[in-house]
């Protein structure tokens, strides 16, 4: 029988992009973690979670290897450069 569970540590936690109260009173934000998820190797990871008690939902993200992550931060360093940002 196959296990079909999907589990997640979140490794390290760098920091939050945006911070928010819904209107039903549910904590909102955009982090950037370093995710293990099924016990693999932890990746970069950017996505939005609900805190609310102790209940806490994840959404849709994105998920990086070291590689894009260092990729993306050219891209960036790139676009400020430029003034686009």
């Amino acid at each position: 029988m196959e296990n079909n569970e999907f589990n997640y540590v979140i490794e390290k936690h760098f920091g939050n992009l945006s911070e928010y109260t819904n209107k039903d009173g549910v904590a909102v934000s955009k982090e950037v973690n370093k995710i293990s998820y099924n016990n693999k190797e932890g990746r970069i990871d950017i996505r939005t979670w609900k805190r609310k008690d102790e209940s806490i939902r994840m959404f849709k993200g994105l998920t990086l290897t070291n590689a894009e992550a260092n990729e993306l931060l050219n891209i960036l360093n790139n676009m400020k450069s430029a003034g686009v940002i």
